[in-house]
């Protein structure tokens, strides 16, 4: 938890740092000493910043250090609220009051107050200082050199002595995994005993991370053990040399087999003088005996007897597949030990998959580790699991063993481990990928998503599927390579080398079996790679060089294959059609130096990249058409994928079809990752009367059990690449992410309320490069890259490139987050029934639905650092305290009860607000006069109340930057506000859903959005010309556009260049005011059209209003759509609400909009409609989606992804909508709405959508047997086969 420490406390400093700054610059009226004093905590600030940036893990993990770090911390947090109350103070000067005599002057002048208060904050602050002084915390921080950066491992580039942050990574791995293991585990010896007489031969890998440490001592005690000695009849060590001789190795080894034997057979007390003779006539005999001879001796020795062999100096993976082929599998429990200093060569001469354990800790870079296979090595891990379950282990969802490279494993595995339901249909997406890449000449195709939620998995039963295909000619040739790290392009040359020659396609199905390092005993010519007589042996270099091309050519010399296996590799991609594919790419570099290497232009392969990154899967592939997104299961489908593998392990389980709450409360928290899910499954299946308890149990400890258990030690993975990440992610993003955990689980999230949230809690601010608005939403889509943050099960999942309006958190990620805070005194929550706990404190409160309101509870917490509260269900008065005093964040979206009164009440007690929400309580009708005091409120949220006008005081508020009010035309008051008495009763009950803003409106020159304003109740003319003065608008909503106000409406908003979101209501009868409006850039286009000269066409283009305006919400219109609308160069999301009475045509306007991705339209038939009737005689309306152009369809809507009709309908006549051939044919997604009672929504030509990527339709609303029937046998004949999905 250290590393998290320091991250939070770099980003408070950071943002007391920044305040301070801002507090010397702006604030002129400050007294002179106080401004000293805040130039002296600026400067021990920045001492301390500097430290925080350098501080190492070694240091940090000091308690003493620690313990400084969180005092630095807490005191930011004290300091930045200080200074804002400073910056903050009414600027009316107070003289007047300090010349009244003492008895009559107000006892605290706030000036006073807050000089008194930095002077306060000084001292600590300086006592901090002191503190670090007199225990030496931070003395030697300049002294030491800066850590180097990551490196990769170059071939020849000499990267094996520099110490990588990836090599780091492997030892905190080994570290965690050690001290998770039970007692006495880290011990080589008792590794070595685990194995008997008739298991394969085993490899264990030792290696000295962080330096040139030495593994000979540990391996030594081991190798000298009495048990050790007594289990292994030949034990034997050898020192590499360069180059290799095979006969000297031979020869040595047997020499000390044979010593040993002597020395282990002699009786305690025997004579010394037959000892030494009986050596000496073994040398002597090994000495003289021919080479054949002797490798005869050497191979009955090594298959009739259990041997210890300890290798060192293995340098490389040339090495060990050398030296590999000389020590047989006699299927006697024998072992090889492999010393290296290079952690790559460790883990490939082991194999996967590879767990790793620290024998011996010298510092905390400075380690000693051992890697060894657990499940081919039964009773490692002693956790006493039977035949199925090591079956289930070795080769199941939940631990991925090394892919299986013939055809009669594959075909196991798929029987044993067949994907169901919605990863089927994956499956052939991705095959769907595939073939596009061959047609389009697509070189690279990027999976991606978290870790454990199935990639792998997914893109192994496809290539197994092709590997299977009998008719499969597109990939003569498969490949599957695990990046090992640190990363090293040689041996990855050498993995896909050895699939490609090792196990060629044949046309019976069977391939050469591997050996347990990896290599094959048998050639293609049915040879035989044991050591011959004459000591030479067919090794795979061998293997490798007597591989023919199609033409009966040779690839390339032995020699070349063993000096430039990079090369030879390329030289298979580029002659064959290969598939390739590479799990577990961790950065771009990594990408570019296999590209760079391996992948040529004319290459027919394909390669498959598995990542966990999608900025690296974009990189691989470079477009979005070649990545494929694997998502974490839906709820049901994690239940269906649980009962499954329940049903394999016990098929008389009771929680095969268990709908037990409980149960599924469990299986939600598993985050829909199916590597978890199965974890849990193997778990609890084998139970039968305890597994409630034990699902409860494990339910409220969830993650502590998924880490400390045995039984989980497969998800160790899973657990390392999140430490990973949260260790090395940015500093500024570790408290974005803690604090989705505000928010319960389940829980849809608006992104806005998020982001705000963000930047009133100073988790984004304003930089160099950004606002604090625009980092904010690179945070959300960062987050959102990581699967933290997903989509929520009812929204769309497309990818249409727009800003997601909901999401939540994925369920195992807020557990995660939530093990991760407690040390923080970050989140805290109150739910169920509460005791008083005087240890219950934190910066976030959370008053859960399921909290009993308990008013003793609530007393006893201290809210003097608390800076956000959040409240769902019931509100009561007592929440709000006058201890509250640096609260930020009042979020009652999601409370109920809230009424005018409180309202009043609790504002009056929290002058440092910056993010108020009251979205949806409907019984607040006004915003009270106490709100003036809100000095720092940055964000209001007042959408969806009873309120239709805003006080005058808010245009006080400076600091605002987002208003939103107002109702939908959906959200009609429901009654008269009484506290409105005085304003007319129309203004009381809005028609429109907008509301009423004062003059001066202008004055908030920081607004960033503002809606729902109705202009024609807040002063017609005058409201939009201030509207037209805030520039940096980004977001607008209007109501009440009329033909009145039009054209001055156009002007106020056509010049915004800022503005990305339009929403505009038109009033009754005003349906066509916008019609006629026009853009610079239109006009450019028609005159350009006209051929006028090219010269002014150009010159009137360059003006471009609205030019930024992404999502754009026309309600009202009639029949027609503005022609406007496609001129604006980066729409991408269009809602129009339009009345047809006449003949509609929106295509003229739209079918060749470029940009758009999401087009909504809302249609009400009215009558006057242009009803056509059918060759039955049957009448309809028909709206068509397509463009004509001499007498031929013309391609529209090139790039619509999603498209969403509504209907409500006067006429008891159908809307028939039709679909053009050359219409839509990006369309993923299909939904249509019928929102009344004579609403008939027919659909015609769904075959002609979109053959490749049309996923779904749906239909929300009745829909009678015979629509259905139609629509079902439409999407039949669609070459995708969409499914139809009714809501």
């Amino acid at each position: 938890m250290a590393d998290l420490a320091v991250s939070l406390a770099k980003t408070v400093v950071e943002g007391a740092v920044t305040r301070a700054l801002s507090a010397i610059e702006e604030e002129a009226a400050l007294r002179e000493s106080t401004q000293n004093d805040l130039v002296s905590i600026t400067g021990e600030f920045q001492m301390m910043q500097s430290f925080l940036n350098v501080a190492d893990e070694e240091r940090v993990s000091n308690g003493v250090v620690r313990t400084w770090v969180r005092q630095v911390r807490d005191l930011a947090y004290n300091v930045e609220d200080g200074i804002e109350y400073v910056i903050h103070l009414d600027k009316t000067p107070d003289w007047y009051c300090r010349c009244l005599p003492s008895f009559l002057r107000p006892p605290d002048l706030p000036l006073n107050k807050a000089v008194a208060e930095i002077k306060q904050l000084k001292a600590r602050v300086e006592e901090v200082s002191l503190r670090n002084m007199r225990y030496n915390l931070i003395s030697d921080s300049g002294s030491k050199p800066a850590a180097q950066p990551p490196q990769l491992v170059i071939p020849g580039g000499g990267g094996g002595s520099v110490v990588e942050a990836a090599t780091y990574e492997m030892v905190f791995q080994a570290r965690d995994t050690t001290k998770m293991k039970r007692a006495g585990l880290g011990d080589l010896t008792k590794l070595l005993v685990t194995k008997k007489h008739g298991d394969d031969l085993g490899v264990i890998s030792l290696w000295a991370a962080g330096g040139n440490l030495d593994t000979t001592p540990i391996i030594r005690e081991a190798y000298g053990e009495p048990e050790i000695c007594a289990s292994f009849g030949c034990r034997g060590w050898a020192k590499l040399t360069h180059p290799f001789n095979p006969q000297e190795f031979q020869r040595s080894l047997l020499i000390q087999f044979q010593t040993n034997s002597c020395l282990q057979n002699v009786p305690s007390g025997g004579d010394a003088d037959v000892l030494q003779r009986s050596r000496s006539d073994i040398l002597r005999r090994l000495e003289t005996a021919a080479q054949g001879e002797l490798v005869q001796k050497f191979v009955e020795k090594m298959e009739q007897e259990r041997y210890l062999v300890v290798l060192e100096n293995v340098s490389s993976m040339m090495d060990w597949d050398t030296v590999r082929a000389y020590l047989p599998d006699g299927k006697n429990g024998s072992w090889i030990i492999v010393s290296t200093q290079q952690p790559q060569i460790a883990r490939l001469c082991v194999g996967d998959p590879c767990h790793a354990l620290e024998l011996k800790q010298h510092s905390v870079q400075h380690s000693v580790c051992v890697f060894f296979r657990e499940v081919s090595q039964g009773g490692v891990g002693g956790n006493g699991t039977s035949p199925v379950d090591k079956d289930r282990h070795n080769n199941g969802y939940a631990l991925y063993a090394n892919i299986p490279t013939s055809k009669t494993n594959a075909n196991k595995w798929i029987d044993r481990f067949p994907l169901v339901g919605v990863r089927m249909a994956q499956m052939e997406d991705l095959r769907s990928y595939l073939t596009k890449a061959c047609v389009n000449g697509f070189p690279v195709i990027s999976v991606w998503g978290i870790a454990g939620v199935g990639k792998s998995a997914l893109v192994r039963n496809l290539y197994y599927n092709i590997m299977h295909d009998k008719g499969n000619k597109t990939f003569p040739k498969l490949s599957w390579v695990d990046v090992l790290h640190p990363f090293n392009l040689t041996n990855i040359a050498w993995s896909l080398l050895s699939e490609f020659e090792s196990n060629p396609p044949q046309q019976d199905g069977t391939t050469n079996s591997p050996q347990p390092d990896g290599t094959n005993n048998t050639n293609q010519d049915g040879s035989n790679n044991s050591p011959q007589q004459d000591g030479t042996s067919n090794s795979p270099q061998d293997a490798i060089n007597n591989s023919p091309q199609r033409d009966g050519t040779k690839y390339s010399s032995q020699q070349d294959r063993i000096s430039n296996p990079i090369h030879v590799c390329r030289q298979f991609m580029d002659q064959d059609r290969c598939l390739v594919v590479i799990d577990g790419l961790q950065t771009t570099e990594e990408w570019d130096l296999i590209r760079h290497s391996l992948v040529s232009k004319c290459s027919k392969s394909i390669i498959v990249v598995i990542t966990t990154d999608a900025t690296v899967a974009m990189h691989c592939a470079n477009q979005e058409e070649a990545m494929y997104n694997v998502k974490s299961l839906e709820d049901n489908e994690a239940y269906d994928l649980f009962s499954t593998e329940v049903g394999k392990l016990a098929e008389l389980s009771p929680l095969k079809d268990c709908k037990d709450t409980e149960l599924r409360t469990l299986i939600s928290k598993c985050g829909g990752l199916p590597k978890v899910i199965v974890a849990i499954a193997d778990f609890l299946a084998p139970m039968t009367v305890s597994w409630m308890n034990s699902a409860v149990n494990m339910s409220n400890t969830f993650m502590h059990d998924l880490k400390t258990k045995a039984e989980f030690d497969d998800l160790r993975g899973l657990f390392g690449w999140m430490d990973s990440y949260f260790r090395n992610c940015p500093d500024y993003l570790k408290p974005c992410i803690l604090y989705l955990s505000i928010f319960p689980q389940g829980q849809s999230i608006r992104r806005r309320r998020l982001v705000r949230r963000w930047i009133a809690e100073g988790y984004c601010r304003d930089t160099y490069d950004g606002s604090a608005e625009e980092n904010g939403e690179k945070f959300f889509l960062m987050l959102l890259d990581l699967s933290i943050i997903q989509q929520t099960p009812e929204s769309v999942v497309t990818t249409a490139d727009t800003r997601m309006i909901l999401c939540q958190v994925n369920n195992f990620f807020r557990e995660y987050i939530i093990s991760r805070r407690k040390d923080e005194d970050l989140v805290f929550e109150l739910e169920g029934r509460c005791i008083l706990n005087t240890q219950r404190t934190g910066r976030h409160l959370v008053l859960k639905e399921s909290w009993d309101r308990d008013k003793i509870v609530f007393d006893s917490i201290d809210f003097s650092r608390l800076r956000s509260l959040t409240v769902f269900g019931k509100w009561k008065p007592f929440f709000i305290s006058k201890n509250m005093a640096v609260l930020r964040v009042l979020d009652l979206e999601n409370a109920s009860g809230v009424t005018y009164e409180y309202l009043e009440k609790m504002l009056r007690l929290l002058p440092r607000l910056k993010f108020l929400s009251l979205r949806g309580l409907k019984d607040i009708c006004h915003l009270p006069s106490s709100f003036v005091v809100l000095r720092q409120l940055q964000t209001l949220d007042v959408r969806g109340t009873s309120i239709v006008t805003l006080p005058p005081s808010i245009t006080k508020l400076s600091k605002l930057q987002y208003i939103r009010a107002g109702t939908t035309v959906k959200e009609l008051l429901p009654i008269p506000c009484a506290h409105l008495t005085w304003l007319p009763f129309p203004r009381r009950a809005c028609p429109v859903g907008g509301v009423e803003v004062p003059p001066g409106i202008e004055k908030l020159t920081a607004l960033h959005t503002l809606g729902v304003v109705n202009v024609t109740l807040s002063g017609g003319m005058p409201i939009l010309k201030e509207l037209k003065k805030l520039t940096q608008l980004h977001k607008l909503s209007v109501t009440g556009v009329s033909q009145k106000n039009s054209k001055e409406f156009w002007s106020a908003i056509s010049e915004h260049v800022h503005l990305e979101s339009l929403s505009v209501w038109l009033s009754t009868g005003s349906e066509h005011c916008l019609d006629d409006m026009s853009l610079p850039q239109q006009k450019a286009a028609e005159d350009k059209a006209k051929k006028k000269t090219q010269h002014k066409a150009q010159q009137m283009y360059q003006e471009r209003h609205l030019e930024n305006l992404r999502s754009l919400k026309l309600y009202g219109l009639a029949g027609e759509v503005p022609s406007w609308i496609k001129y604006l160069p980066k729409l991408k999301k269009l809602d129009l609400d339009m009345t047809i009475s006449g003949k509609a045509d929106i295509s003229k306007a739209l079918g060749e909009m470029e940009e758009l991705l999401i087009l909504r339209l809302h249609v009400n038939l009215r009558q006057g409609a242009d009803i056509t009737l059918s060759q039955e005689g049957e009448p309809y309306v028909e709206l068509g989606f397509h463009v004509m152009m001499y007498k031929v369809q013309k391609r529209c809507y090139l790039n619509v992804k999603i498209l969403e009709i509504a209907l409500k309908s006067d006429l008891n006549v159908p809307l028939k909508v039709s679909f053009g051939s050359e219409a839509m044919q990006s369309l993923e997604l299909l939904t249509a709405s019928c929102s009344s009672e004579f609403a008939i929504l027919k659909f015609c030509d769904l075959k002609n959508l979109s053959e490749k990527k049309l996923k779904e339709v749906r239909y929300l609303g009745s829909l009678d047997d015979t629509l259905k029937e139609d629509m079902e046998n439409q999407l039949r004949e669609h070459p995708r086969k969409p499914s139809l999905k009714l809501e």
